[in-house]
């Protein structure tokens, strides 16, 4: 009995060892390896890019006017002209902004954008290798623009302008102010704002490094109020669906989603920015788009009447697609396809 007794105790212990929880110097090498995990963003020093002034930042209060490594013509081939023909027609001269880690092993980075009407702004997530997992443009991150554009009647202008804000690594904040002000664009010299509006889109990155759209709310409204609730609504749905995820398929269900409220809203007001924001939809990542419609061909899809509208000059980019899909779904788009008018 004894002998039995001495050994249960040896079984206990031996298994209370092998449970047991390593403490302090004591951790299992795959936690040690875990803790220890950095990023190098050794893809980026390879390509000679210095960026060490840009991986501490955590805002961008004024996109449009800040600083950051300029990329050369390689630089940009290797970095922006793999996110896509969405991007590649944006570009102009590049600025690196801000360099993030995500999880040790992949990386986010922010570009400015400059071009002849302005400053836009793209974000993308990459592997340690360089390859993009996801992306997203800044369409407006900093736009002025006069509100009767033939007259310029009593300098009447209105601005949009974009913050960005990193809130940890795997989520951020574009803070968007709207307002209407006079402009003198000979001077440079503004009014106050006549009347302005606040909101705020947050977004996560999840796990497979895609950027998702969390919230949309609107913040602040000052001035006349009254005038403005049509021309803000309109304003950050379409900001909304134009700063979206390449590589999301879940964004397409959110446009689908969103079109019978625009309807509604505008059932009196002609719809053809639909047709215009559905097109940029498409160049985001055009056989996510065909793969949708092809698999959703009930009533819920209200895409479905405006693709079915057609507009003659994109029908080369569609049907140069249609063979990345397989025969069946090929079949049924190119049956909508040719009764588009020619």
């Amino acid at each position: 009995m004894k002998r039995i007794l001495i050994t249960m105790v040896t079984v206990v212990v031996m298994l209370t060892a092998c449970n047991a929880t390593p403490t302090g110097g004591g951790k299992s090498p795959e936690q040690a390896a875990k803790v220890q995990k950095t990023n190098d963003f050794a893809f980026l020093t390879r390509m000679g890019i210095d960026i060490e002034p840009v991986t501490q930042v955590k805002r961008l209060n004024d996109i449009a006017n800040t600083e950051g490594p300029l990329l050369t013509a390689e630089q940009m081939a290797q970095l922006t002209t793999p996110l896509g023909e969405h991007f590649i027609e944006e570009m102009g001269s590049i600025n690196l902004l801000a360099v993030r880690d995500i999880d040790g092993e992949h990386t986010l980075c922010f570009y400015a954008i400059h071009h002849g009407a302005g400053c836009d702004a793209a974000m993308a997530t990459y592997d340690a290798g360089g390859k993009p997992c996801d992306a997203m443009l800044l369409n407006r991150c900093h736009d002025l623009w006069p509100v009767n554009p033939e007259t310029f009647e009593g300098n009447l202008a209105r601005e949009l302008t974009a913050q960005v804000e990193f809130n940890g690594q795997r989520h951020f904040n574009l803070a968007y102010e709207f307002q209407e002000m006079v402009f003198n664009p000979s001077t440079d010299e503004r009014s106050a704002p006549q009347w302005a509006v606040k909101w705020h889109q947050d977004y996560d990155i999840d796990k497979d490094c895609h950027f998702v759209l969390k919230e949309q709310k609107e913040d602040t409204r000052t001035g006349n109020k009254s005038a403005i609730d049509e021309v803000v609504y309109m304003n950050m749905r379409l900001t909304t669906f134009a700063t979206q995820s390449v590589n999301d398929p879940r964004v397409i269900d959110k446009y689908n989603k969103a079109i019978p409220e625009w309807e509604q809203f505008y059932k009196n007001v002609d719809l053809s920015y639909i047709d215009m924001s559905l097109n940029s939809l498409f160049d985001m990542n055009r056989v996510r788009l065909l793969q949708w419609m092809a698999s959703h061909r009930g009533k819920d899809n209200h895409i479905l009447p405006y693709f079915a509208k057609g507009v003659a000059w994109y029908r080369p980019s569609v049907e140069n697609e249609l063979g990345n899909l397989d025969a069946e779904a090929k079949d049924y788009l190119q049956t909508i396809v040719d009764q588009w008018e020619q």
